[in-house]
């Protein structure tokens, strides 16, 4: 008698456990789309589109008067400037420009170049020029704190005067480098920020807001801005590079404060736990003596929106200088 034998089972030649992780990356990246696609819906762009070296730049505008712009820093978009009350008391006298910075917010940063405080200072100098900005007040804020220096150094004719706000500017190393490095990488970077990372940023962005502003509550408005707009996979990509490459960014810079002849303003909130202000704003006002240098009681990060008032009469201060 002749004995057959069951035919053999075709196993999967896919580990099971790889087959669920692409599932569930899928499924992530579907979730991360349409939650960007509602918060694009929900916060359309309000400004106007501005080229400038290849950026396509969002600009928003209020009021009339003396040109003021507004930049904003790593992980933000220039609504966090309009959401503060600095913006609004400002448009009262003058003409307040905020910009989307390359890759945050609804600006674009293209790929395959460098993307450093310089070249963003470039873009920026280019779109304001095609808006008809002579002249300008340049206040900046965290990351932004190096665009404003470094406008105020390579297009002088534009910057009449500079403040920077809790700035990041000498190369001091931070933990949230390594943090943000996987989003840099190539591929995997492409990957992470479609799926897990906007998912963990979000999550971490009530405990972020806080950190921000202690050792002082966070202002109601500062709530209202959307983080997964801010979160997106662009706005991802633009803050990992900066985190990649904030070292050696700020120690160029750091050579070349001495050289800002506008009248020079720094200010930040005295118990900023985020960026230390003994290491970056003291210092360069003890570099800098002649600089008109404030510190902030009680505030943290985000001055702007703790303590406007004293924004406010910074900008006051620096444009009688200016004058």
């Amino acid at each position: 008698m002749t004995h057959h034998r069951p035919p053999a089972r075709h196993r999967s030649s896919v580990p099971m456990p790889l087959i669920g992780a692409a599932v569930a990356g899928l499924a992530s990246a579907a979730y991360v789309a349409a939650r960007v696609a509602a918060a694009e819906k929900a916060h359309p762009p309000t400004g106007r589109f501005v080229t400038g070296q290849g950026a396509r730049l969002h600009v928003v505008e209020r009021g009339e008067g003396p040109p003021l712009v507004l930049i904003h820093g790593n992980s933000s978009m220039g609504m966090d400037w309009l959401l503060s009350p600095v913006a609004k008391m400002a448009a009262r006298s003058h003409r307040v420009i905020v910009p989307d910075r390359p890759g945050y917010g609804y600006s674009t940063r293209p790929r395959g170049r460098a993307w450093g405080p310089e070249e963003q200072a470039d873009a920026l100098a280019e779109a304001l020029g095609k808006i008809g900005v002579r002249r300008a007040l340049v206040v900046g804020h965290s990351w932004g704190a190096m665009v404003a220096a470094a406008l105020a150094l390579d297009h002088p004719q534009l910057v009449r005067g500079v403040i920077l706000e809790g700035g990041y500017l000498y190369p001091r190393p931070r933990p949230d480098i390594l943090m943000k490095a996987p989003d840099a990488l190539p591929l995997v970077g492409d990957v992470l920020r479609s799926t897990v990372s906007p998912l963990v940023h979000v999550a971490l962005w009530p405990a972020l807001l806080k950190l921000l502003c202690a050792p002082g509550e966070v202002p109601s408005q500062l709530w209202q801005l959307p983080p997964w707009l801010i979160f997106r996979p662009r706005g991802l990509r633009a803050a990992a590079q900066e985190f990649a490459t904030i070292l050696p960014s700020a120690a160029r810079l750091a050579r070349r404060y001495r050289d800002i002849q506008q009248p020079l303003g720094i200010i930040g909130g005295r118990d900023d736990s985020f960026v230390a202000m003994k290491h970056h704003s003291v210092r360069l006002a003890h570099e800098m003596p002649q600089a008109m240098f404030r510190s902030i009681e009680g505030a943290g990060h985000m001055s702007h929106h703790q303590d406007p008032q004293a924004i406010m009469e910074m900008i006051a201060a620096i444009d009688r200088q200016a004058r």
